[in-house]
């Protein structure tokens, strides 16, 4: 792994760039990926999640 990355047992921790397209990426992995940092794109992906409520039957 890149110096800018570090494996864990249950995942990897990487840094990155916010940007439209990596959100996009990240949103494909459904309920197997949890945001923990930066705030702003969990709390991001926290109101998308609420606003996905209104949609559930």
């Amino acid at each position: 792994m890149s110096r800018k990355g570090k494996r864990l047992e249950d995942g990897i921790i990487i840094q990155i760039q916010l940007n439209f397209e990596l959100e996009k990426e990240i949103l494909c992995f459904g309920e197997g990926m949890k945001v923990v940092a930066p705030k702003r794109l969990r709390k991001g992906f926290f109101e998308l999640s609420k606003g996905l409520q209104n949609y559930e039957s």
